[in-house]
Protein backbone atom coordinates (compact mmCIF):
# COMPACT_ATOMS: atom_id res chain seq x y z
CA UNK A 1 0.00 0.00 0.00
CA UNK A 2 3.06 2.11 0.50
CA UNK A 3 4.19 1.75 -2.81
CA UNK A 4 0.55 2.63 -4.30
CA UNK A 5 0.73 6.13 -1.87
CA UNK A 6 3.93 7.41 -2.96
CA UNK A 7 3.47 6.55 -6.47
CA UNK A 8 -0.05 8.21 -6.40
CA UNK A 9 2.02 10.98 -4.80
CA UNK A 10 4.61 11.04 -7.18
CA UNK A 11 2.00 11.52 -10.29
CA UNK A 12 0.00 14.09 -8.53
CA UNK A 13 3.32 16.19 -7.68
CA UNK A 14 4.27 15.40 -11.74
CA UNK A 15 0.89 16.96 -12.65
CA UNK A 16 0.94 20.00 -10.39
CA UNK A 17 4.16 20.73 -11.75
CA UNK A 18 3.29 20.35 -14.79
CA UNK A 19 -0.01 22.04 -14.76
CA UNK A 20 1.40 25.40 -13.12
CA UNK A 21 4.06 25.28 -15.49
CA UNK A 22 1.54 25.46 -18.21
CA UNK A 23 -1.50 27.00 -16.58
CA UNK A 24 -2.26 31.16 -17.01
CA UNK A 25 -1.72 31.44 -13.41
CA UNK A 26 1.87 30.74 -13.70
CA UNK A 27 3.27 33.99 -11.14
CA UNK A 28 6.25 34.74 -12.99
CA UNK A 29 4.29 34.49 -16.44
CA UNK A 30 1.60 36.82 -14.72
CA UNK A 31 4.04 39.38 -13.76
CA UNK A 32 6.09 39.28 -17.13
CA UNK A 33 2.91 39.89 -18.52
CA UNK A 34 1.26 42.69 -16.13
CA UNK A 35 4.83 44.79 -17.04
CA UNK A 36 3.74 44.35 -20.51
CA UNK A 37 2.53 47.60 -22.52
CA UNK A 38 2.54 49.78 -25.98
CA UNK A 39 4.41 52.23 -26.51
CA UNK A 40 1.80 54.87 -28.21
CA UNK A 41 2.76 58.01 -30.49
CA UNK A 42 1.89 61.21 -28.56
CA UNK A 43 0.38 64.09 -29.83
CA UNK A 44 -0.17 66.46 -26.82
CA UNK A 45 2.09 68.08 -24.46
CA UNK A 46 4.79 65.68 -22.59
CA UNK A 47 7.59 65.56 -20.25
CA UNK A 48 10.28 67.60 -22.38
CA UNK A 49 13.09 67.39 -19.44
CA UNK A 50 12.30 63.46 -20.27
CA UNK A 51 12.40 63.61 -23.75
CA UNK A 52 15.64 62.04 -25.50
CA UNK A 53 15.49 63.90 -29.87
CA UNK A 54 16.77 60.65 -31.95
CA UNK A 55 16.94 59.99 -35.70
CA UNK A 56 13.81 57.99 -35.57
CA UNK A 57 11.74 60.54 -33.22
CA UNK A 58 11.85 61.77 -30.45
CA UNK A 59 11.49 59.57 -27.07
CA UNK A 60 9.67 60.33 -23.97
CA UNK A 61 11.17 58.12 -21.10
CA UNK A 62 10.04 57.51 -17.13
CA UNK A 63 11.73 59.45 -14.36
CA UNK A 64 12.51 56.99 -11.52
CA UNK A 65 14.78 59.88 -9.05
CA UNK A 66 17.27 61.01 -11.31
CA UNK A 67 17.03 58.02 -13.52
CA UNK A 68 15.29 58.40 -16.74
CA UNK A 69 14.33 55.31 -18.59
CA UNK A 70 13.72 54.81 -22.44
CA UNK A 71 12.20 51.23 -23.26
CA UNK A 72 11.32 49.78 -26.71
CA UNK A 73 13.20 52.21 -28.91
CA UNK A 74 13.17 50.75 -32.60
CA UNK A 75 16.30 50.60 -34.27
CA UNK A 76 15.58 48.86 -37.24
CA UNK A 77 12.27 48.33 -39.45
CA UNK A 78 10.30 45.67 -38.37
CA UNK A 79 12.08 42.31 -39.65
CA UNK A 80 8.27 41.25 -40.53
CA UNK A 81 6.86 40.53 -44.07
CA UNK A 82 9.41 41.17 -46.90
CA UNK A 83 12.08 41.69 -44.22
CA UNK A 84 11.72 37.99 -42.43
CA UNK A 85 15.22 36.17 -42.37
CA UNK A 86 17.12 39.24 -44.04
CA UNK A 87 19.38 41.87 -42.39
CA UNK A 88 18.28 44.13 -40.41
CA UNK A 89 17.23 47.69 -41.78
CA UNK A 90 18.31 50.79 -39.86
CA UNK A 91 14.80 52.97 -38.46
CA UNK A 92 14.78 54.77 -40.88
CA UNK A 93 14.38 59.14 -39.78
CA UNK A 94 11.01 60.13 -38.47
CA UNK A 95 9.79 63.16 -36.62
CA UNK A 96 7.40 61.98 -34.65
CA UNK A 97 6.84 61.97 -30.70
CA UNK A 98 6.58 58.74 -28.82
CA UNK A 99 6.24 57.17 -25.45
CA UNK A 100 9.67 55.18 -24.34
CA UNK A 101 7.94 53.47 -21.23
CA UNK A 102 7.76 49.77 -22.12
CA UNK A 103 10.18 46.81 -23.18
CA UNK A 104 9.83 45.62 -26.84
CA UNK A 105 8.65 42.34 -27.54
CA UNK A 106 11.01 39.46 -27.00
CA UNK A 107 12.45 37.17 -29.79
CA UNK A 108 10.07 34.31 -30.77
CA UNK A 109 11.54 31.35 -28.15
CA UNK A 110 9.26 28.53 -26.23
CA UNK A 111 8.82 29.86 -22.50
CA UNK A 112 11.26 28.55 -20.11
CA UNK A 113 11.48 29.54 -16.11
CA UNK A 114 15.48 30.19 -16.25
CA UNK A 115 14.52 32.86 -18.94
CA UNK A 116 12.15 35.04 -17.30
CA UNK A 117 11.68 37.33 -20.65
CA UNK A 118 10.49 34.18 -21.95
CA UNK A 119 7.49 35.00 -20.49
CA UNK A 120 6.81 38.56 -21.69
CA UNK A 121 5.18 39.04 -24.82
CA UNK A 122 6.86 37.81 -28.48
CA UNK A 123 6.97 38.23 -31.87
CA UNK A 124 8.67 39.25 -34.35
CA UNK A 125 9.13 42.73 -34.51
CA UNK A 126 11.45 42.27 -31.65
CA UNK A 127 14.20 44.66 -32.46
CA UNK A 128 14.15 46.85 -29.92
CA UNK A 129 16.31 48.75 -27.64
CA UNK A 130 16.38 50.18 -24.10
CA UNK A 131 18.43 53.25 -22.38
CA UNK A 132 19.35 54.11 -18.84
CA UNK A 133 20.42 57.80 -18.47
CA UNK A 134 21.01 59.53 -14.61
CA UNK A 135 20.14 63.23 -14.73
CA UNK A 136 22.77 63.88 -11.93
CA UNK A 137 25.94 62.70 -13.93
CA UNK A 138 27.27 65.40 -16.82
CA UNK A 139 25.00 66.17 -19.26
CA UNK A 140 27.46 65.06 -22.19
CA UNK A 141 30.63 62.94 -22.88
CA UNK A 142 29.39 59.90 -20.95
CA UNK A 143 30.85 56.67 -20.87
CA UNK A 144 28.12 53.89 -22.93
CA UNK A 145 28.12 50.51 -22.22
CA UNK A 146 25.76 48.51 -24.39
CA UNK A 147 24.89 45.01 -22.97
CA UNK A 148 23.55 41.82 -25.13
CA UNK A 149 21.78 39.17 -23.22
CA UNK A 150 22.31 35.60 -22.73
CA UNK A 151 20.22 32.30 -23.81
CA UNK A 152 22.13 30.39 -25.91
CA UNK A 153 21.40 31.89 -29.18
CA UNK A 154 17.67 30.69 -28.92
CA UNK A 155 16.05 32.35 -25.58
CA UNK A 156 16.22 35.55 -23.37
CA UNK A 157 14.93 39.36 -23.44
CA UNK A 158 15.50 42.41 -22.38
CA UNK A 159 12.73 42.45 -20.38
CA UNK A 160 14.10 40.09 -18.05
CA UNK A 161 14.36 41.97 -13.90
CA UNK A 162 18.09 40.75 -14.17
CA UNK A 163 18.70 43.58 -17.32
CA UNK A 164 17.30 46.63 -15.48
CA UNK A 165 19.85 49.21 -15.63
CA UNK A 166 18.19 51.36 -12.57
CA UNK A 167 20.55 50.74 -10.01
CA UNK A 168 23.59 50.52 -11.78
CA UNK A 169 22.86 54.01 -13.56
CA UNK A 170 22.23 55.00 -10.35
CA UNK A 171 25.05 54.52 -8.84
CA UNK A 172 27.54 55.81 -11.74
CA UNK A 173 26.25 58.98 -12.99
CA UNK A 174 28.58 58.97 -15.29
CA UNK A 175 27.25 56.14 -17.41
CA UNK A 176 24.89 55.49 -20.14
CA UNK A 177 23.31 51.78 -20.46
CA UNK A 178 21.98 49.99 -23.07
CA UNK A 179 20.09 46.70 -23.53
CA UNK A 180 19.38 45.57 -27.27
CA UNK A 181 17.40 42.68 -28.48
CA UNK A 182 18.34 40.32 -31.32
CA UNK A 183 16.43 37.61 -33.23
CA UNK A 184 16.88 34.29 -31.62
CA UNK A 185 16.48 30.47 -32.61
CA UNK A 186 14.83 29.99 -35.53
CA UNK A 187 14.48 33.59 -35.98
CA UNK A 188 18.14 34.80 -36.46
CA UNK A 189 20.23 32.17 -36.13
CA UNK A 190 19.35 29.83 -39.74
CA UNK A 191 21.22 28.32 -42.74
CA UNK A 192 18.96 28.43 -45.78
CA UNK A 193 21.93 28.01 -47.96
CA UNK A 194 20.24 24.35 -49.27
CA UNK A 195 16.63 25.69 -49.81
CA UNK A 196 15.41 26.81 -52.92
CA UNK A 197 15.10 30.58 -52.76
CA UNK A 198 17.67 30.40 -50.04
CA UNK A 199 20.33 32.32 -52.26
CA UNK A 200 18.57 35.04 -51.36
CA UNK A 201 19.18 34.83 -47.64
CA UNK A 202 23.07 33.95 -47.46
CA UNK A 203 23.66 35.98 -44.22
CA UNK A 204 20.72 34.32 -42.25
CA UNK A 205 22.83 31.80 -40.45
CA UNK A 206 24.31 34.81 -38.46
CA UNK A 207 20.65 37.79 -38.17
CA UNK A 208 21.03 37.97 -34.45
CA UNK A 209 24.76 39.53 -34.75
CA UNK A 210 23.65 41.61 -37.58
CA UNK A 211 20.97 43.03 -35.37
CA UNK A 212 23.52 43.48 -32.65
CA UNK A 213 25.70 45.35 -35.15
CA UNK A 214 22.59 47.39 -36.32
CA UNK A 215 22.18 48.22 -32.71
CA UNK A 216 25.28 49.61 -31.77
CA UNK A 217 25.18 51.77 -35.22
CA UNK A 218 21.83 53.55 -33.86
CA UNK A 219 24.14 54.32 -30.67
CA UNK A 220 26.64 55.91 -32.76
CA UNK A 221 23.95 58.30 -34.30
CA UNK A 222 21.72 58.71 -31.15
CA UNK A 223 23.38 58.47 -27.97
CA UNK A 224 24.60 61.74 -28.00
CA UNK A 225 21.23 63.04 -27.20
CA UNK A 226 21.14 60.50 -23.32
CA UNK A 227 24.26 62.33 -22.53
CA UNK A 228 26.54 59.58 -23.90
CA UNK A 229 30.22 59.93 -25.79
CA UNK A 230 29.56 57.80 -29.40
CA UNK A 231 33.52 57.50 -29.34
CA UNK A 232 33.68 55.72 -25.44
CA UNK A 233 31.35 52.76 -26.11
CA UNK A 234 31.87 49.31 -24.21
CA UNK A 235 29.62 46.01 -25.78
CA UNK A 236 29.18 43.16 -23.11
CA UNK A 237 27.22 40.32 -22.63
CA UNK A 238 26.84 37.41 -20.88
CA UNK A 239 26.44 33.61 -21.96
CA UNK A 240 25.62 33.74 -25.63
CA UNK A 241 25.64 37.98 -24.89
CA UNK A 242 29.69 36.69 -24.52
CA UNK A 243 29.70 35.02 -27.17
CA UNK A 244 28.13 37.51 -29.50
CA UNK A 245 30.60 40.51 -28.48
CA UNK A 246 33.77 38.23 -28.75
CA UNK A 247 32.38 37.77 -32.30
CA UNK A 248 31.34 41.28 -33.66
CA UNK A 249 34.99 42.55 -34.10
CA UNK A 250 35.40 39.89 -36.51
CA UNK A 251 32.44 41.42 -38.85
CA UNK A 252 32.90 43.78 -41.28
CA UNK A 253 31.71 46.91 -40.60
CA UNK A 254 32.21 46.75 -36.78
CA UNK A 255 35.27 49.27 -36.61
CA UNK A 256 34.66 52.29 -34.96
CA UNK A 257 31.05 51.12 -32.74
CA UNK A 258 33.20 50.50 -30.25
CA UNK A 259 35.90 50.71 -28.57
CA UNK A 260 36.07 47.79 -25.77
CA UNK A 261 34.61 44.44 -24.85
CA UNK A 262 34.07 42.48 -21.79
CA UNK A 263 32.85 38.55 -22.10
CA UNK A 264 30.97 36.96 -18.84
CA UNK A 265 31.39 33.46 -19.56
CA UNK A 266 30.72 33.00 -23.20
CA UNK A 267 33.31 32.21 -25.97
CA UNK A 268 33.94 32.69 -29.69
CA UNK A 269 34.18 28.81 -29.87
CA UNK A 270 30.43 28.29 -29.57
CA UNK A 271 29.96 28.67 -33.55
CA UNK A 272 29.04 25.80 -35.79
CA UNK A 273 30.05 25.34 -39.43
CA UNK A 274 27.71 25.48 -42.05
CA UNK A 275 27.53 21.61 -42.54
CA UNK A 276 26.18 21.81 -38.30
CA UNK A 277 23.45 24.00 -39.18
CA UNK A 278 21.92 22.07 -41.72
CA UNK A 279 20.07 20.08 -39.23
CA UNK A 280 18.03 22.53 -38.21
CA UNK A 281 16.89 23.70 -41.90
CA UNK A 282 15.58 20.32 -42.19
CA UNK A 283 13.89 20.03 -38.73
CA UNK A 284 11.83 23.10 -39.97
CA UNK A 285 11.26 21.96 -43.53
CA UNK A 286 9.94 18.81 -42.30
CA UNK A 287 7.44 20.55 -39.75
CA UNK A 288 6.30 23.17 -41.59
CA UNK A 289 5.49 21.35 -44.96
CA UNK A 290 7.44 23.83 -46.62
CA UNK A 291 9.88 22.68 -49.95
CA UNK A 292 11.58 26.16 -49.98
CA UNK A 293 11.72 29.99 -49.16
CA UNK A 294 8.48 31.02 -50.37
CA UNK A 295 6.46 28.61 -48.69
CA UNK A 296 8.45 29.52 -45.48
CA UNK A 297 8.32 33.79 -45.81
CA UNK A 298 4.49 32.66 -46.73
CA UNK A 299 3.86 31.46 -43.18
CA UNK A 300 1.92 33.18 -40.48
CA UNK A 301 3.93 34.31 -37.39
CA UNK A 302 1.28 32.44 -35.30
CA UNK A 303 2.60 28.99 -36.94
CA UNK A 304 6.02 29.72 -36.63
CA UNK A 305 5.55 30.03 -32.96
CA UNK A 306 4.00 26.95 -32.51
CA UNK A 307 6.55 25.50 -34.83
CA UNK A 308 9.37 26.88 -32.45
CA UNK A 309 7.44 24.99 -29.56
CA UNK A 310 9.21 21.42 -30.84
CA UNK A 311 12.57 23.56 -32.69
CA UNK A 312 13.95 25.78 -29.60
CA UNK A 313 15.88 23.07 -28.53
CA UNK A 314 17.59 22.29 -31.52
CA UNK A 315 18.23 26.36 -31.92
CA UNK A 316 21.93 26.84 -33.86
CA UNK A 317 24.90 28.95 -32.76
CA UNK A 318 26.38 31.99 -35.11
CA UNK A 319 27.24 30.06 -38.34
CA UNK A 320 30.82 30.07 -39.44
CA UNK A 321 29.51 30.94 -43.28
CA UNK A 322 32.54 32.41 -44.98
CA UNK A 323 29.58 35.29 -45.59
CA UNK A 324 29.16 37.12 -42.17
CA UNK A 325 32.07 35.36 -40.05
CA UNK A 326 34.92 33.49 -41.68
CA UNK A 327 35.21 29.56 -41.79
CA UNK A 328 38.18 29.70 -39.55
CA UNK A 329 38.16 31.92 -37.00
CA UNK A 330 41.29 31.10 -34.07
CA UNK A 331 43.98 33.03 -37.14
CA UNK A 332 41.84 36.19 -36.61
CA UNK A 333 41.01 36.73 -32.99
CA UNK A 334 44.12 37.57 -31.89
CA UNK A 335 43.92 40.14 -34.25
CA UNK A 336 40.59 41.45 -33.89
CA UNK A 337 40.71 41.59 -29.73
CA UNK A 338 43.90 42.25 -28.94
CA UNK A 339 45.06 44.84 -32.16
CA UNK A 340 41.80 46.68 -32.40
CA UNK A 341 40.06 47.90 -29.38
CA UNK A 342 42.22 50.68 -27.84
CA UNK A 343 42.24 51.53 -24.04
CA UNK A 344 42.09 49.79 -20.70
CA UNK A 345 38.99 47.76 -19.40
CA UNK A 346 40.10 49.48 -15.66
CA UNK A 347 37.08 51.54 -15.66
CA UNK A 348 34.59 48.95 -17.07
CA UNK A 349 35.84 46.76 -14.14
CA UNK A 350 35.40 48.86 -11.69
CA UNK A 351 31.87 49.47 -12.23
CA UNK A 352 31.00 45.25 -13.04
CA UNK A 353 32.66 44.44 -9.67
CA UNK A 354 30.74 46.93 -7.92
CA UNK A 355 27.02 45.62 -9.32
Amino acid sequence: MKKIKYAAMAVLLFFSISLWGCSSENPARAKMQAKAGINREINGTYDRGAAAVCNNGTYVGLAEGSVISYKGIPFAEPPVGRLRWKDPVPAGDRTGVYEARYFGKSPIQSEWSTEVGSYYLQGEDCLTLNVWTNTEGPSEGKTVMVFFHGGSYGWGGTSDPIYDGHNLVEKYPDLVLVTAEYRTGIMGFMDFSGVPGGEDYSTSGNLGLLDQVCALEWVQKNIRAFGGDPENVTIFGESAGAGSVSLLPLIEGTDGLFRRIIMESGSPSLTFSREECHSLTEKLLESSGCSDMAGLTALSEETLMELNENLNDYNNFPERDGVVLPVYLSCLMKQALFLRSPGSLSASIRILQAV
